[in-house]
């Protein structure tokens, strides 16, 4: 339906239909996991042990987010998702596709939009902001060592 018109589906299920975030679901079950266990739990970092180092990922029916503070681990995670999504005949959409910072400027932006929030950070509060503009702020606790230094994100 669009507006008071209404186009029948022939086939496949409409987007934004009752059953599409559910099937886009089942179809990329297992996604989450090939891109974790690709990477070590734990891994070295200047002598130092990182624990966890596996990226986190974030997903809602087919929109996606990964969050990591190593930019490499973040170019290979998209790698990985292009390669599995390939598996099943799909592909990632280079113009919903890019890396950013949360914090930090990187190639003129900071942060993210996800599912109606603008994601970035302020000092050591996360932020996401609804786009109608209303703020929801989460407080999280940054790894001994860790404090002001934030996650790329693909």
């Amino acid at each position: 339906m669009d507006g008071l018109d209404l186009t029948p589906t022939e086939r496949g299920t409409p987007q934004g239909g009752i059953a599409s975030p559910l099937l886009a679901s089942i179809a990329l079950h297992g996604l989450e996991t090939a891109v974790r266990d690709a990477f070590p739990h734990t891994h070295k970092v200047n002598g130092k042990t990182v624990d966890p180092w596996q990226p986190v990922v974030i997903r809602y029916a087919d929109d996606l987010v990964i969050l990591h503070e190593d930019e490499g681990v973040i170019r290979r995670v998209q790698q990985i998702t292009a390669a599995w999504l390939a598996g099943m005949g799909l592909a990632l959409k280079p113009s919903k596709t890019r890396i950013t910072h949360t914090l930090h400027p990187y190639e003129g932006q900071v942060g993210f939009d996800f599912l109606g929030f603008v994601r970035h950070e302020v000092a050591h509060m996360a932020v996401a902001t609804e786009q109608s503009g209303r703020n929801l702020v989460f407080y999280h606790q940054y790894p001994t060592g860790t404090r002001g230094r934030s996650n790329p994100a693909v």
